[in-house]
């Protein structure tokens, strides 16, 4: 009893000073995740089971997140972070977007314990389409095994692990491999889902047998029994006590089947004992689903329900989410259009050689689609989950889709549709071919297997089109610019535009082979280093005919008997001629031409006795020219002496206003169109735009210009080609550059020869093209006429005239009208030939130089030709080129004639715009506008304009017309339902809803005019008749000028009135310092207030009337000027201030204050010396002072022959 107590006793102390410790020590939390109510315990993804997700680029997929809290009262919320946002993005909603192929981490955290939180992987890559298994169905023996295999589509799927499942382990249990073990008889369905969080999977449903056994065989041993006396025993019956089941657990919480597809839900109990273990099954919808009593689920049609399990002995329940898909496989156009009204979920199209068949416009965006065949062409209308195409078939997409290819077939995407194109061709090799025709949009385009893809497109594409090649074997080959990343190294062939290609590969193993015209820039991934790929020739690219001519460098005279040699510039090397050469001579004329060799980069190498080897690169294509018309090759003579002191320097101009471009980047390389490798010589542009190299040899040489300045809009890079002579001196080497054109407009550049190269001083641009307002008619922009507009927009427009040498002179097309413009050049000037004259055209559009064309060196007249003239003739006008904006087609004319026919139509023959063609601004008719119930109602009004003096290479400044309305009767709150709009036939005029504008609009609706609306309240003060005064309403002001003979200091005293009974009066009050006016007129209400105030303008003038005899007919007199009109028979040259004086009289307002005289001005010849002019003063002259006040000019004006003298 004593150790019991001590322990009682040590118990209390223990339990006292526990109590005390928790009054004095404050709450500690363990962490953030523990409050007062309780703490978060765990966080999941549910809807991503392996933990991973492979999404490709651009698509997207939202996270479904569990918290587990130890009570309700905890927050739920957390935070979602990508470990690399150039890879995947995360939004605060768990929504991850694929940006780019790489791997990332999404980390999913407690907002309120970060430390509770669950990571997932993320691939941007090829996600899994299809998971197949070995088997569907199979039966194994009790203690058995049976290994399944799961098949991924595709095959380069970024993710190709599987996740196994049984959905009773306690029939049959799968390994991770996919080995499935026998445990006891029953059914289970193994399933295999991808891993890679597509949700796809293949399921195998397993029947267990049990194994069968041999019955034991017993020896009986015998036995002596020995007798019992039983005693008798009353026993007392006991109630057993039932078990009853504490869980019920279901195999799946969801699945998913097709109709006429049957799936087995097993239930299970816990304990194992219960007493009563039997089980009740039942279906939300049973017209969707039906469940047996056994739990076998069997789809009946296309929907959702869901199969509830109960035990009545406990009470609990378990339920399975049942999806039913419905399945399709047509061949028919009625089958297709049944499946898809009928709600298909899985469709597979058969179609035979001779169908056409074709998918009604809907939404079908849980239906995935297979196209099967051979041949046959489907019309896609409707928007699809995915669409697999198998066969070889003609497929034409209308709606957006996602196209995957595992056949060769000819694919054609529509305008205003869209298509991502994933082509992964079975048993594929390299000439397996894929039609691409695309006058929509590509996303994306993965090529995944062998094979030969061809893509050609109807417009012009604004961005590349991305391309990225994961296979072996694969030739590429397009019309239009693409941004290429590569894996496997591949063939490339440009046949069209490559202006914003771009090409990286993952190492330079993989290098691609190029093809077409031009260099590319192929970045290596692992090095971050970029190398510059010259493109091959390739019979893919369209055949050119190149020619040229070629002279002496000292004496321009033809040189026949060159040896002219045209090389693929890969197959280049100094001294050498390889296989790949071709070779002629030039003719007597120093002519020579190359016909029909495939488009690409060539090394042009011109040899001669006597002279120095001249060479040049050349990116020939037939885009632009089906004859390309090379420049002139100068030859340098060998025996010249060369002390290295030659120099070249220039200006660098701006195409559009022609000023100079500081700032530019400028090389120099030996060659002719060489613009790679290092430079000889690097200079920068100076303030004035000036260049200058050298130390330089004889030779010919590459001038590049680079704008690398920090400008948010850089000129296009520009070369020009020069041969210098040894030792010589070149100056007033001008180069022009452009900035990218904005919208959709086309600039033509006219370049030309120096003064030392005695070519034609004065080219002059001629940029024909549709007119707005006739279908048939033709407008021209020149010299004469610099602009071709009208309302508000501008259509062409000539940015410079240059008249002395060199260039530029730049013609734009800023708006195109649809149809056909055509460029010609006209030598203005009589000195020197179109011939020599070293002129070149580059045509521009965007940020890129389309072409060039250089003028023919020589001319010949063609009867056939109506626009060649005769062998008479001079070739005065150069047609270089045409320009089809409905088609964007540049079409090479490049040939000399002497006038210009369109369309069979004469329009100019010497260049001075005197044709039928539409030349300057067409303006919208000027509105008018009645007010009624105002006798007084005034309107003043100017139009709008366009000025090019500040172009902007886009619209011009346009400049908003005005209308000012003038009423005594309303203001403009009251006016707008009293004024009646007037404009001519064809046009109509619009008020807007704040009636702050006023818009002119032409029968197409076409906007024409804006004009900004004002109103002002007029009362308008009166002078008696003494006064000479005029009112004028101009803009938002009211000016009133008035014309006395009175001095400043009187202004204020002249005798306004306001019209009687009107209520107002009025005052001449100080206008301000800031005002140009010389007096203010305030117009004041009955309450006292200004109702409006005219701008007083005083004039002096002194003469009130001119009284005239012969031989004067007429007069006319401003301010400071006096016309005066003499009959025919006038001898202008006998004039003289007494003949004036005799015929005229004049009167004075203040004749007691100022009298006049009349004299002949004086002017300076050429020598210096006063001489009689041809005008008169008559000066006014204060009586008292003696001081000249006033001197008005008088000229004198001849009705015979219309001269001002």
């Amino acid at each position: 009893m004593k150790k019991h107590s001590k322990l009682r006793r040590f118990g209390a102390i223990i339990l006292a000073m526990a109590m005390v410790l928790t009054l004095i020590t404050p709450s500690i939390t363990s962490d953030a995740a523990t409050s007062k109510t309780g703490k978060v315990t765990a966080v999941k993804v549910t809807n991503l089971p392996s933990g991973t997700l492979t999404l490709k680029k651009g698509k997207s997929k939202t996270l479904k997140v569990s918290v587990s809290t130890s009570n309700s009262k905890v927050s739920k919320k957390v935070i979602f972070k990508s470990s690399n946002t150039k890879v995947a993005t995360v939004s605060s909603k768990g929504k991850i977007t694929a940006k780019k192929n790489g791997t990332t981490k999404i980390t999913v955290s407690s907002k309120v314990n970060a430390k509770k939180k669950t990571v997932i992987t993320v691939k941007v890559g090829t996600p899994v389409t299809k998971v197949t298994l070995n088997k569907k169905n199979a039966k194994i023996t009790q203690g058995k095994k049976l290994k399944l295999k799961a098949t991924l589509t595709p095959k380069k799927a970024s993710n190709k692990k599987v996740i196994w499942k049984s959905s009773n382990k306690k029939i049959a249990k799968v390994s991770s491999n996919g080995t499935v073990t026998a445990v006891k008889k029953g059914s289970a369905t193994i399933t295999a889902t991808a891993a890679d969080g597509s949700g796809k999977r293949a399921s195998c449903k397993i029947t267990v047998t049990a194994k069968s056994q041999k019955p034991a065989t017993v020896n009986p041993t015998p036995v002596n029994p020995t007798p019992v006396n039983p005693t008798p025993v009353n026993p007392t019956p006991v109630a057993p006590t039932p078990v009853i089941a504490n869980k019920l657990t279901l195999s799946d919480t969801a699945i998913t089947i097709k109709k006429d597809e049957e799936k087995q839900l097993t239930a299970s109990l816990e304990p194992s004992n219960v007493t009563d273990s039997s089980l009740t099954w039942s279906s939300s919808n049973t017209s969707v689903v039906q469940v047996s009593e056994a739990g076998m689920v069997r789809g009946l049609k296309k929907g959702t329900a869901v199969v509830t399990v109960r035990n009545t002995a406990s009470g609990l329940s378990a339920s399975c989410n049942v999806t039913i898909i419905y399945s399709a496989v047509v061949s028919s156009q009625e089958e297709l259009d049944s499946a898809l009204a009928d709600g298909v979920n899985s469709l597979t199209l058969n179609i035979s050689e001779d169908q056409d068949i074709t998918i009604p416009s809907g939404s079908y965006s849980d239906v995935a689609l297979s196209v099967n065949g051979n041949g046959g062409t489907i019309t896609n209308n409707g928007n699809f989950d995915a669409i697999e195409i198998t066969a070889p078939i003609n497929y034409i997409e209308n709606a957006r889709n996602t196209l995957i290819l595992t056949a060769p077939a000819s694919i054609a995407i529509s305008k205003n549709a869209s298509a991502s194109i994933m082509i992964n061709l079975a048993n594929a090799v390299k000439d397996d071919t894929v039609f691409v025709h695309n006058e929509g949009t590509i996303s994306q385009l993965d090529i995944m297997s062998a094979g030969t893809i061809r893509l050609t497109n109807e417009k012009e594409r604004t961005t590349p089109l991305p391309v990225n090649i994961t296979s072996d074997n694969v030739k590429f080959v397009t019309d239009q610019p693409a941004a290429i990343t590569a894996n496997k190294k591949a063939d490339l062939v440009f046949t069209g535009e490559t202006e914003g290609t771009s090409i990286s590969v993952d190492t330079a193993a993989n290098t691609p082979d190029i093809f077409g015209v031009g260099y590319f820039d192929v970045i290596s991934k692992d090095t971050d280093k970029k190398e510059t790929i010259s493109a091959r020739p390739s019979a893919e690219v369209a055949k050119v005919t190149i020619i040229g001519n070629v002279q002496s460098a000292t004496t321009d005279a033809a040189l026949s008997d060159v040896t002219v040699t045209l090389i693929p510039e890969v197959d280049y090397k100094e001294g050498t001629t390889p296989e790949t050469a071709v070779t002629i001579s030039t003719d007597d004329d120093g002519d020579y031409s190359f016909s029909q060799v495939p488009g690409g980069n060539y090394y042009l190498v011109m040899t001669a006795e006597g002279y120095k080897p001249a060479i040049q690169l050349l990116s020939a294509s037939s885009r632009y020219n089906s004859v390309y018309q090379n420049e002139t090759m100068e030859m340098i003579p060998s025996d010249l002496e060369d002390n290295n002191t030659g120099s070249i320097s220039g200006t660098i101009l701006d195409a559009s206003n022609k000023n100079a471009v500081a700032g530019l980047t400028i090389e120099i390389r030996k060659n002719k169109g060489n613009v790679l490798g290092d430079a000889l010589q690097t200079v920068t542009a100076n303030s004035d735009g000036s260049f200058k190299f050298d130390g330089l040899t004889g030779d010919q040489y590459t001038i590049h210009v680079i704008d690398n300045t920090d400008s948010s809009e850089r000129y296009i890079t520009k070369n020009m080609n020069v041969c210098l002579l040894p030792d010589d001196t070149l100056t007033n080497q001008t180069i022009t550059v452009t900035k990218p054109i904005k919208g959709s407009g086309i600039r033509f550049v006219l370049s030309w020869g120096s003064e030392e190269d005695g070519v034609p001083s004065d080219l002059d641009s001629h940029l024909f093209g549709p007119s707005v307002n006739d279908p048939d008619g033709i407008s021209e922009i020149f010299y004469g006429s610099k602009m071709y507009a009208s309302g508000m927009t501008i259509f062409t427009i000539l940015d410079v005239d240059e008249t002395s040498y060199n260039g530029p002179e730049t013609s734009t097309i800023v708006t195109p009208i649809d149809g056909m413009y055509y460029f010609y050049v006209y030598q203005y000037s009589e000195n020197g030939s179109l011939t020599a004259s070293k002129a070149s055209v580059d045509v521009y559009s965007g940020g890129e130089l389309l072409t060039t064309y250089n003028v023919p060196t020589s001319y010949t007249p063609d009867s056939t030709d109506t626009n060649a003239g005769d062998s008479t003739s001079s070739p005065y006008w150069w047609k270089v080129c045409s320009y089809d904006s409905r088609t964007n087609d540049i079409t090479s004319l490049n040939e000399l004639c002497t006038s210009v026919i369109i369309n069979g139509k004469l329009i100019d023959t010497d260049g001075n715009g005197d044709n039928d063609a539409e030349h300057g601004y067409i303006s919208a008719p000027t509105p008018s506008v009645s007010c009624d119930s105002d006798p007084a109602f005034q309107l003043s009004l100017s139009s709008p304009s366009i000025n090019t003096d500040d172009y902007s290479a886009e619209f011009g400044t346009i400049t908003n017309g005005k209308i000012a309305l003038y009423s005594s009767t309303y203001d403009e709150t009251d006016i707008w339902d009293h004024l009646t709009w007037d404009i001519a036939e064809g046009y109509t005029c619009a008020v807007s809803d704040d009636h702050k504008t006023l818009n002119i609009y032409d029968k197409k609706n076409v906007l024409w005019g804006i004009y900004n609306i004002t109103v002002q309240k007029m009362i308008t003060p009166v002078l008696d008749s003494t006064y000479d005064y005029e009112v004028n309403f101009e803009k938002k002001a009211i000016t009133l000028n008035v014309y006395t003979s009175l001095s400043d200091e009187n202004i204020y005293s002249l005798p306004f009135t306001v019209p009687d009974g009107s209520g107002y009066t009025c005052s001449v009050t100080n206008a301000g310092e800031d005002s140009d006016a010389d007096a203010d007129i305030d117009i004041y209400n009955g309450n006292g207030e200004i109702e409006c105030t005219y701008k007083l303008y005083v004039y002096f003038q002194a003469i009130s009337q001119i009284n005239y005899t012969e031989p004067i007919e007429d007069y006319s007199i401003n301010l400071d000027e006096i016309e005066l009109y003499w009959e025919k028979s006038t001898i202008i040259a006998d004039l003289d201030a007494a003949t004036i004086n005799n015929s005229l009289n004049i009167s004075l307002y203040n004749p007691d204050l100022y009298s006049y005289t009349i004299e002949r001005a004086k002017e300076e010849n050429d020598d210096g010396e006063l001489i009689d002019a041809n005008y008169f003063f008559i000066k006014i002259t204060e009586k008292e002072s003696g001081n000249v006040v006033k001197r008005y000019i008088v000229y004198n004006y001849n009705n015979s022959d219309d001269d001002y003298l």
